[in-house]
């Protein structure tokens, strides 16, 4: 309380010692005030990226930079790459304190050469399985004076190598978790610049089950649970629960009507109608759910099909890869010809929402199609991770491809972009990828041409960061158990904490075992047994803590 003075010291690698002092008053309530500290008035910036630091006076206050809001860590907050306008630029920091009550705000006036990013940061590799190694590589994009750059190789905000002499580190990954690192270039005006790169370091695969031996080719889910697996030589396709039972076949070996020979793949539509690529055969089989066949398709007309090896169904849509035809074909349920779209080598194809049709070719690579009117629209993905292509698969964590050149399945994100090597060298190459719907952990199945294997790609157990909340909160550390909650999420439960006053370590007390009922490489749901009191005894009840992984890989809790 009363009249005080703050002195602050900084000492950096290669720079003098820099040191301020400012007399502040402390009242009973604190004097709501921001105060941004970089980039410094007038600074001339060369291009987008700036990092805004600065320092509000009130712990609980929201803050916002240029509209996003900043997370305050013990009084300070950073916002990296702040887009900023070409020309003279504001930048502003609000807070406020309470529901629309007291407000600051402050700003600095700055000069931007150009609204582009002026820096890039590419890591190379992106992702692999613990431990690996990246080169990271920072570079301009147009020339301007630098006076140091910095690296936070591990995305926890403080700097790992100080003054870079090239713009590039190497960085040894040891433990599993997304990493975000960033770059800073420091300019002489003091400004900052900054450019990020992720990287998903990740544990190693675990084969959880190899069944299915034979010749199993395509893979495909089953709307009544489970999946079925297409074996080529037996011309069989099989279900299996999620226990890898098998449950009912479909088909046999041959040239007749009801029959397959050497069927290459399937797909099952949302009530249980099976399309078999009955390649052998130059046709399209279609069973009903109890295995009775229906009709034969692509037969005769513009429709008729060659060694088709892909099959995708979406609504009333066929899309068939009719490789001795170099084509996609697509055609209605009913079997009339929609259109086709001419491709070399055509094989493993899925419906993608917002992108059509997406076909894998070993020799043309990833393709995009979609039917209109009276043509088809397409376009090459182009993605140089994914070397010959052979089957496409929707799952819970992106798309997944099935790359016969790799020996590796390759995970995309839901706008078709590189994310994830998956499933390496494990064997004879991918013939059919499926994504599994087990809930406690992320896993897929693959299909080699030799056996289905179910593969689990492990993530750091949620646990530990849950079970701390709980020691926390039972010794009654507040400010310990609220660091562990996501930074925005941290206001919200300390009002929530301060309401419930003594009764919190009471509650605490009642929380017991743990279970996993989600966990994915960036959320997990963790449930809570608790013995709660209601007035003529106490009931067991379990509920859930929502966790989300923070950029330094560490769990985050977000909501119970």
């Amino acid at each position: 309380m009363g009249a005080n003075t703050l002195q602050v010291t900084a000492a950096a690698l290669g720079s003098p010692v820099a040191s301020e002092g400012v007399a502040v008053t402390r009242a009973e309530e604190p004097v709501l005030a921001v105060e941004i500290f970089s980039p410094p008035d007038g600074a001339s910036i060369p291009g987008s990226g700036l990092v805004v630091r600065g320092f509000v006076s009130a712990k609980r206050a929201r803050t916002l930079v240029t509209d996003s809001f900043a997370p305050v860590i013990e009084g300070v907050f950073e916002v990296p790459e702040v887009r900023v306008p070409q020309g003279a630029a504001t930048v502003g920091a609000l807070a406020q304190l309470g529901e629309g009550a007291e407000t600051a705000s402050d700003a600095v006036a700055i000069s931007v050469a150009d609204a582009a990013p002026a820096i890039r940061l590419v890591a190379e590799p992106r992702s692999g399985a613990v431990p690996f190694d990246a080169r990271l590589g920072a570079s301009a994009s147009r020339p301007f004076t630098v006076s140091r750059i910095d690296f936070d190789l591990d995305g926890d905000r403080e700097l790992d190598l100080v003054g870079s002499p090239n713009g590039a580190a190497l960085v040894s990954y040891s433990e599993a978790g997304p990493r975000l690192a960033r770059v800073y270039f420091t300019l002489p005006s003091g400004a900052e610049l900054s450019a990020a790169a992720r990287v998903a370091a990740h544990l190693p695969e675990e084969i959880l089950a190899t069944f299915a031996p034979g010749n199993p080719v395509d893979l495909s889910e089953a709307p009544e649970g489970g999946f079925y697996v297409l074996d080529g030589a037996a011309g069989v396709a099989t279900r299996f629960d999620s226990s890898h039972t098998a449950v009912s076949t479909i088909g046999s070996g041959g040239a007749g009507t009801t029959q397959l020979s050497n069927p290459q793949a399937l797909a099952v539509a949302p009530d249980g109608t099976l399309y078999v690529a009955d390649t052998g055969n130059d046709r399209i089989q279609v069973f009903g759910p109890d295995g009775t066949h229906r009709l034969s398709l692509g037969v005769e007309g513009p429709a008729a099909l060659e060694g088709p090896r892909g099959i995708a169904v979406d609504g009333d849509v066929i899309a068939v890869s009719d490789t001795g035809n170099a084509r996609v074909a697509f055609l209605r349920t009913d079997g009339s010809f929609l259109g086709e779209l001419p491709l070399e080598e055509p094989r493993g194809i899925e419906a993608v929402s917002g992108y059509g049709f997406v076909v894998g070719s070993p020799s043309a690579g990833l393709w995009a199609a979609l039917p209109e009117g009276d043509g088809v629209r397409a376009r090459s993905l182009a993605l140089p991770e994914v070397a010959a292509p052979v089957d496409v698969a929707i799952a819970e964590q992106g798309v997944l491809v099935a790359d016969a050149g790799r020996a590796a399945v390759t995970q995309l994100s839901a706008r078709l972009g590189f994310e994830r090597t998956l499933a390496r060298s494990l064997g004879p190459p991918p013939r059919a990828v499926l994504g599994s719907a087990r809930r406690e952990v992320p896993t897929i199945y693959v299909a080699d041409g030799e056996r289905v294997l179910e593969i689990a790609q492990p993530v750091p157990s949620p646990l530990p960061a849950v079970e701390s909340l709980k020691t926390r909160l039972r010794s009654g550390d507040v400010t310990g158990a609220l660091s562990l909650f996501e930074p925005l999420q941290r206001l919200v439960f300390a009002e929530i904490y301060e309401d419930l006053g003594a009764a919190l370590q009471t509650d605490a007390a009642a929380m017991g075992a743990l279970s996993i009922d989600l966990l994915r490489e960036d959320r997990a749901i963790v449930r809570i047994e608790a013995e709660l009191s209601t007035g003529i005894g106490t009931e067991l009840r379990r509920f859930p803590v929502y966790l989300v992984r923070a950029e330094d890989g560490t769990w985050q809790i977000f909501d119970y």
